[in-house]
């Protein structure tokens, strides 16, 4: 193997590496933004039952609530699963998620 040879092979295998990185906190981000959206969700619908629960209404929020909570528990999954660091914003979210689907 020549010398300019090895380079390349060494570029590459670096080039791949920055790739994976890059990708890695895009996934990241994604999964944290979409975490907090679903905990946003669930926290709104929380808020809704609280109100409206013994409502002709309150049993579709309740299934729509159940829903929600499906897809935030796949998320806290991927949270550990992927070792991505939550938002900072989660306390807050939770409380103002919940005051707004009180806001109806």
């Amino acid at each position: 193997m020549s010398f300019p040879l090895i380079c390349q092979m060494s570029i590459r295998r670096i080039s791949q590496r920055a790739k994976d990185e890059k990708t890695r906190k895009l996934l990241s981000r994604i999964i944290r933004v979409d975490q907090a959206g679903e905990l946003g969700a669930d926290r709104i619908y929380a808020g809704q039952i609280a109100v409206l629960g013994n409502t002709p209404v309150g049993p579709i929020i309740q299934e729509m609530k159940e829903q929600e909570q499906e897809h935030l528990e796949t998320f806290n999954k991927l949270i550990v699963e992927k070792r991505v660091r939550p938002t900072a914003l989660l306390p807050l979210w939770n409380i103002a998620g919940f005051a707004l689907g009180t806001n109806i």
